[in-house]
């Protein structure tokens, strides 16, 4: 539109949307996002839903996790609030706001003390992962819980449902992208978390754009 005026240039907002969870990705993946994959219907086994509305914002996204979730797959929402995704989910998890990364490192913690990581997609296409374990093992599961505010026990039934329900996809909104300075370092564990389940290039998981 601009270009038909004769400008190149054009200044918004956007990049407060979404530009976090992208660059995040881009730092762990060297590409990105993944987190617009929509699930598929009958191949997607677990759908988790983390600071994101789509029955409001993204209703063609809102529909594909419906029928996914109508046809067999686990739903889990991850929102403070209790909202129309949280009141349809399978399991729903309260963090306090800001605390997603302490809640996505008890997440890989207990998939990683529970061998629900993907180890054959972890050998092949990733570098760190042993840095990234001793990381985890530093980390008392209590502690993460406690800044997170859920309980140990819904965490570990969360992480039982993502590493042993595949291929799962993670869609992550607007939630995460605006909660300030946390944010890259939120995106970068959900992105270690997508990977160490080996839900990273696979159908029904996230696609590499």
């Amino acid at each position: 539109f601009l270009n038909r005026y004769g400008s190149p240039n054009s200044c918004g907002q956007d990049k407060i949307c979404y530009g976090p969870m992208t660059l995040a990705e881009t730092l762990t993946y060297g590409t990105g996002p993944t987190v617009f994959t929509a699930p598929i219907a009958g191949l997607t086994r677990c759908v988790v839903l983390w600071g994101m509305r789509p029955a409001e914002s993204a209703p063609l996204l809102w529909r594909a996790i419906r029928a996914a979730h109508k046809a067999g797959a686990t739903l889990i929402v991850i929102d403070p609030a209790r909202t129309q995704e949280a009141q349809e989910a399978d399991l729903w998890l309260q963090p306090l706001p800001g605390r997603d990364t302490e809640l996505a490192l008890a997440l890989l913690k207990c998939v990683i003390a529970s061998d629900l990581h993907d180890e054959g997609f972890i050998r092949e296409h990733t570098t760190g992962f042993d840095a990234l374990r001793a990381h985890l093992d530093g980390l008392p599961l209590a502690a993460l819980a406690t800044a997170s505010g859920i309980a140990e026990s819904t965490i570990a039934q969360a992480a039982a449902l993502i590493g042993s329900a595949r291929p799962t996809v993670f869609n992550a909104g607007n939630g995460l992208c605006q909660t300030g300075t946390p944010v890259i370092q939120i995106g970068r564990a959900i992105a270690c978390l997508i990977a160490a389940t080996g839900n990273l290039g696979v159908p029904g998981g996230h696609a590499l754009l």
